[in-house]
């Protein structure tokens, strides 16, 4: 049982890390592992929890620098920032799947 986020590849291509093995869908790696799928949907409201999250981030950095640095906040603000402009993932994905 896993939540993962499913990459759009043609978004993060040359980007670090999210462009060097994107997943579209896990599904056929899970086949390819022997694992049977027994429930592989969206989350609910994925996009609107992750944006107001990360809004959060972006609104608030008075605080959070003061909780986690200078150059914490500045790493954690430019990741959020890239995220909400290319908007990497196709969703959220909850994953339930057995060895048979």
């Amino acid at each position: 049982m896993f939540t993962a986020f499913e990459v759009e590849p043609e978004r993060v291509a040359n980007y670090p890390v999210l462009g060097v093995d994107p997943v579209l869908d896990y599904t056929p790696l899970l086949g390819a592992a022997g694992l049977s799928i027994d429930a592989y949907d969206e989350t609910p409201g994925w996009s609107e929890r992750l944006d107001a999250a990360y809004r959060a981030v972006l609104d608030n950095p008075e605080t959070l620098t003061a909780e986690l640095g200078e150059n914490g906040y500045a790493a954690l603000s430019l990741e959020v920032s890239v995220t909400l402009g290319m908007r990497p993932y196709r969703r959220r994905v909850f994953v339930v799947a057995t060895k048979p």
